[in-house]
């Protein structure tokens, strides 16, 4: 598969030059893969560049986790790893979308000045984990 590398915003359209040009930024995404046996807070593969805006974290449950209680997971930083999102629930298998707070709102809208490994902590309660398995593709805007 071919590459492309680029920075700043791109130009689509007719509108060439003036206040009403046809420039925006490119919309990304990067996705990975994690499972039960993934714990504590753990790095994904996915690494965000600087001033990037995170639009969408959407987890498909391929495998629903299966402890006797509860499973969540948080999505963030090294640093916080509820940074940027929560998703509720990871016993039914499907698609979940973050639903960030206000304080996560604030994060994801400037992720900062470094670039940003994303980061990953499953909350199971319950005792007697042994399924599970998501990918987490997260849209964001390269600012």
């Amino acid at each position: 598969m071919a590459t492309t590398t680029f920075s700043g915003p791109v130009q689509s359209g007719t509108v060439r030059d003036g206040a009403g040009a046809n420039v925006g930024g490119a919309v990304l995404t990067q996705t990975a893969t994690f499972d039960y046996t993934d714990t504590g807070a753990f790095a994904t593969t996915i690494i965000l560049p600087a001033s990037a805006q995170i639009i969408d974290q959407i987890v498909d449950v391929t495998t629903a986790w299966d402890s006797a209680t509860s499973d969540a997971l948080e999505i963030g930083t090294s640093a916080d790893p509820d940074a940027f999102g929560d998703i509720a629930n990871l016993q039914a298998s499907g698609r979940a979308v973050a639903d960030p707070d206000a304080t996560q709102c604030a994060a994801i809208d400037d992720i900062g000045s470094s670039d940003v490994t994303v980061y990953l902590k499953i909350n199971s309660a319950g005792g007697g984990l042994s399924a599970g398995a998501a990918r987490l593709t997260i849209t964001y805007r390269q600012n």
